[in-house]
């Protein structure tokens, strides 16, 4: 075993990086962080172990910019963190695994294992339509359709509702993943639709409005920054 800041030398070139997520990660884990160094070799786990550097560096910069002292974790929380984190490229997801990281060390109640769990399901757009979902509230989507009343009598999806259209999420790059995002962050219990409905003889006409759970809100303070004022 060799210590991380003497391995990762010689995988990543930018040693300012390095050095503060290399300090960081001692501070968390209580005692210096080493790693398999013959195992750095391997692509995969080299690539691995530069996602982590780059989110403990994120999570470094977020505790100085809020005046946050590091403080060591549970290994309970840490280590799985760490581990998922491993596999996270996307600079969006690297920003809410650092400040899962940074909430963990602010308040226990963070340590939740359940937030890893829910943040290692997030794909890239389901990140961005969440966080839009909690910094813009009043642009939230707000359609209605109509239905006869045996389908109405069906349990719809929140995006059976919904008017999916591509001006609502001008943000998303690949916007073909619109549908399963939102399905996704739904069955994850993160967001809901808040329904309200009208009904004939004829036809039900259902009004939806996208929101974000109770338990939607623990995850989004635990992996989303304070929300900007």
């Amino acid at each position: 075993m060799t210590t991380l800041i003497e391995a990762a030398t010689t995988f990543l070139t930018n040693n300012d990086v390095l050095k503060t997520a290399a300090k960081l990660m001692d501070k968390l884990l209580g005692k210096p962080c080493e790693v398999a160094g013959n195992m750095l070799e391997d692509q995969i786990y080299a690539w691995q172990w530069t996602n982590r550097i780059r989110i403990a560096n994120k999570a470094q910069k977020i505790m100085d910019a809020n005046d946050i002292a590091p403080k060591v974790l549970p290994p309970g929380f840490l280590v799985p963190l760490l581990e998922a984190a491993g596999n996270v490229e996307d600079d969006t997801l690297q920003e809410m695994w650092a400040q899962l990281l940074v909430s963990g060390v602010e308040d226990q109640s963070n340590q939740h294992p359940a937030f890893i769990t829910l943040l290692k399901e997030f794909g890239s757009d389901e990140a961005l339509i969440f966080q839009n979902m909690k910094f813009n509230p009043s642009k939230q989507l707000h359609h209605s359709r109509i239905y006869s009343p045996e389908v109405a009598s069906i349990q719809l999806k929140l995006s059976d509702v919904l008017k999916i259209k591509d001006d609502d999420f001008s943000y998303l790059t690949h916007r073909e993943n619109i549908v399963s995002s939102i399905d996704h962050l739904e069955q994850m219990g993160l967001i809901r639709g808040d329904y309200d409905s009208f009904t004939d003889l004829s036809f039900v006409s259902i009004r939806a409005r996208i929101v974000i759970t109770p338990w939607g809100e623990k995850f989004a303070n635990a992996c989303l920054p304070p929300t900007p004022q």
